[in-house]
């Protein structure tokens, strides 16, 4: 499968003429519907993209979630209040347990800095996301997830895949450039499952009588058939070679030490 800005923008437009119209994680913790659609998105390349897309969904008057790597969202600040204006929400998307190699008390230090920032530059927080990294070695924790399992209670907020507790909802990501069903993404990274591959018209019919969080990755969208397909070829063949490259020993730390260069695919 690919992602071209089209067809996104034909989806929101689809939900809007089904009477369909997502909420943001922030809106769906205030007001608590029985019944809603958030449209959650990882901010970990190409904020430019980012924009696009808040501006489709702003079109279609569609509300989402913006989950932000702190580095890019310090470098592109106006960029996303430009995007919470239109009335998205903007929040945090953490990897501090990775940052710091699994040790809590550093990670906690960072995570409460970098909260401060999004707060006093005016970004109200009322849910964050952790960020998966796949090819990073840990050692003493599982994933970023552990970050909120253990400190969750110390804050007014939720982490929208740890404790993000609203009623029942199928939750929707387009991991490995497919977008899949994953059956229980609080423990996806405990338990390994197998996921369900879905289109844009199966999740049209299923946003109509279910509640959905729908997980993409604006750096993953293009304007072209060419620039898609160019980009998932070469995907496939890192990820190809990362994955036989990890099943040893050195292959692992070495691709432990540069694990931040998955974001950009």
């Amino acid at each position: 499968m690919i992602f071209l800005f089209r067809d996104y923008e034909k989806f929101c437009e689809d939900l809007a003429n089904s009477g369909i119209f997502s909420l943001s994680a922030k809106e769906v913790i205030e007001k608590n519907p029985k019944k809603f659609l958030i449209l959650k998105h990882d901010i970990e390349a190409k904020p430019k993209n980012a924009l696009k897309i808040a501006k489709i969904e702003a079109k279609f008057r569609h509300k989402a979630s913006y989950y932000v790597h702190f580095d890019i969202l310090k470098n592109n600040l106006e960029l996303f209040k430009e995007i919470q204006n239109l009335g998205h929400e903007v929040s945090y998307h953490y990897d501090v347990l990775d940052n710091n190699k699994g040790d809590f008390k550093k990670a906690k230090e960072e995570f409460d800095k970098n909260i401060t920032f999004f707060k006093e530059n005016g970004f109200k927080i009322k849910s964050v996301c952790q960020h998966g990294n796949p090819l990073i070695k840990r050692d003493g924790y599982t994933s970023n997830r552990d970050f909120f399992r253990k400190f969750g209670n110390e804050y007014d907020f939720k982490d929208i895949v740890v404790n993000f507790k609203v009623g029942k909802f199928i939750y929707i990501s387009d991991v490995g450039y497919q977008w899949q069903i994953i059956p229980s993404p609080h423990t996806a990274d405990i338990n390994p499952q197998k996921t369900i591959k879905i289109s844009y018209e199966e999740m049209l019919n299923l946003a109509k009588k279910n509640s959905l969080i729908i997980s993409s990755h604006p750096h993953r969208y293009f304007n072209t058939k060419f620039e898609a397909y160019s980009k998932q070829v070469v995907f496939n063949i890192i990820k190809s070679i990362a994955k036989s490259f990890y099943k040893t020993s050195l292959g692992k730390k070495i691709l432990s030490r540069f694990y931040y260069l998955a974001k950009r695919f």
